[in-house]
C-alpha cells in the first residue's frame, strides 16, 4: 500500500451574499483554483492524477476537469451507479 500526505482545504461560500448559480460556481472555481495553484509543486511530484466522481457533484467535476484540461496525466473516472445516492467527490493521486 502506497501512503501519500493528504492535503485538505474546506471552502465556504456564503449563498445569502450570492443570488445566482454562474456566481456560486465562479467562487467554487476560483478557490480550487487558487488550492491547486498553491499546491501545484506537490499535485506536479505524481506521475499520474485520478479525478474520480460519481456524477453527483457535476459542479466541482467540471471545475477540475477544466482546471486539469492541459495536464497529460490526469486521468478521469466517472462511476454513477442511478440505483444508489451517492454524494462525495475525492481525488486520488498515485505517486511516482
Amino acid at each position: 500500500m502506497i501512503r501519500v500526505k493528504v492535503k485538505i482545504r474546506t471552502i465556504i461560500v456564503d449563498k445569502k451574499y450570492i443570488n445566482k448559480k454562474t456566481q456560486l460556481n465562479v467562487a467554487l472555481a476560483r478557490e480550487i483554483s487558487k488550492f491547486i495553484n498553491d499546491n501545484q509543486d506537490y499535485i506536479n511530484s505524481f506521475d499520474k492524477k485520478l479525478i474520480y466522481y460519481d456524477n453527483g457533484q457535476e459542479t466541482l467535476a467540471t471545475i477540475l476537469d477544466t482546471l486539469f484540461a492541459s495536464n497529460p496525466n490526469v486521468e478521469r473516472r466517472i462511476d454513477f451507479d442511478h440505483t444508489k445516492k451517492r454524494f462525495h467527490t475525492y481525488n486520488k493521486l498515485t505517486k511516482k
